[in-house]
């Protein structure tokens, strides 16, 4: 049997850190494991902005244990563990850095964010 070969239609990314701007989140939704939250980035690139997500739980305790309100800090730098209530909604646009592995590293084929870091601001030239 013979096959086409197409051009892919994304780009072929490697594991590593990245400039992204955050597109806002989803769920709760189920997961075999319990609820979870589903963070949607895009990844700049040369051509189109690549879409790339990752997962967290529900919980948003203010702590840096918790990944959801650690990759929110990295989003909006001026969340503390005195806010409320945190709305991704206003962020969505913010840039920041991620950090892209492999789903299973057996296996490599399939991108996921593993964390969300602060973009870094240029410096600004001396006087």
């Amino acid at each position: 049997m013979k096959s086409t070969v197409v051009p892919a239609s994304w780009v072929e990314l490697e594991p590593g850190v990245y400039d992204a701007t955050f597109q806002g989140r989803e769920g709760p939704k189920l997961g075999e494991f319990g609820d979870f939250i589903v963070w949607n980035f895009n990844i700049l690139t040369e051509g189109e902005p690549e879409p790339m997500s990752g997962v967290s739980s529900t919980k948003f305790v203010a702590s840096r244990r918790c990944k959801g309100f650690r990759w929110a800090q990295a989003i909006d730098p001026t969340l503390t563990d005195e806010v409320v209530t945190w709305d991704d909604e206003e962020f969505v646009g913010a840039k920041v850095l991620v950090v892209l592995e492999y789903q299973n590293p057996d296996d490599p084929g399939f991108l996921k964010v593993k964390d969300v870091q602060p973009c870094r601001t240029p410096r600004s030239e001396p006087k």
